[in-house]
């Protein structure tokens, strides 16, 4: 029996050792801690992470002489032991965390210098652009600007993409003024020559009176001059003129 109440006593300590760990943890404001705290909290972790097989090596002795294995014994004493570690490790993670991040946003790089590429280099980085970012590129920068006029490829480059540029517009504008969408194919050269293509007429959207309408009257107020006849006259029974005019087209 003086066995049996050394091994409780012990079993007690170890249980002792997890409440003291859990009224520290509860004095201190898990908002408001610094290095001192964290450092406790550190060592007191490191004390206690051997207590579970402690527990298990007595609790085991105890059953033995009792004949009987209380299960309920070392339930409860798990769920006390992994809640108060969960809530520590918790609480050094954060402050981790945190001291990472502060020290990130104060860091400072120290400038880098790059070095000048020479006129040949950018020639070469230039010409495997496409024709649209040579574009944008040569835009964008003075000193591109002038490597493209002197250099005769890249010049040569920029002006064939500005004239089709020209030409784009010029038919995406022709096209909707008179209201058609021309189609051409395998002609590069979209104006001033003799080319096969397929036009789609649209709907114009002009105003036509019928042979046997009749147009109506203006309204004009009593002070305005009647510009008909005296009497009234006659009006009109066939109107042959367009209110718009017709628009030529040309292929």
């Amino acid at each position: 029996m003086a066995d049996l109440q050394a091994l409780k006593i012990e079993r007690g300590q170890c249980k002792s050792k997890i409440t003291r760990l859990r009224t520290f943890l509860e004095s201190i404001d898990e908002s408001n801690v610094d290095d001192l705290i964290i450092k406790q909290l550190q060592s007191r972790l490191d004390s206690v992470e051997t207590v579970l097989n402690e527990f298990y090596s007595l609790q085991k002795q105890i059953d033995v002489l009792n004949n009987a294995e209380d299960l309920q014994e070392c339930a409860n004493f798990e769920n006390s032991y992994f809640d108060i570690i969960s809530k520590v490790k918790n609480i050094l993670d954060k402050y981790k965390t945190n001291t990472n991040s502060a020290s990130s946003d104060n860091l400072n790089l120290p400038p880098i210098k790059l070095g000048t590429f020479s006129v040949e280099m950018l020639v070469n980085i230039l010409r495997f652009l496409d024709d649209k970012s040579l574009l944008n590129a040569a835009f964008s920068s003075k000193r591109f600007m002038r490597i493209c006029k002197e250099d005769p490829l890249l010049r040569r480059r920029i002006r064939s993409y500005i004239r089709k540029e020209k030409q784009l517009i010029k038919q995406s504008t022709v096209n909707a003024k008179l209201q058609l969408e021309i189609i051409r194919h395998d002609q590069p050269q979209l104006f001033g020559k003799n080319q096969n293509k397929i036009v789609t007429v649209k709907k114009l959207n002009c105003l036509r009176f019928s042979s046997t309408a009749q147009p109506i009257a203006k309204h004009f107020a009593v002070s305005e001059p009647d510009n008909r006849p005296s009497g009234g006259g006659k009006l009109r029974t066939k109107c042959k003129d367009r209110l718009v005019p017709y628009k030529v087209i040309r292929f």
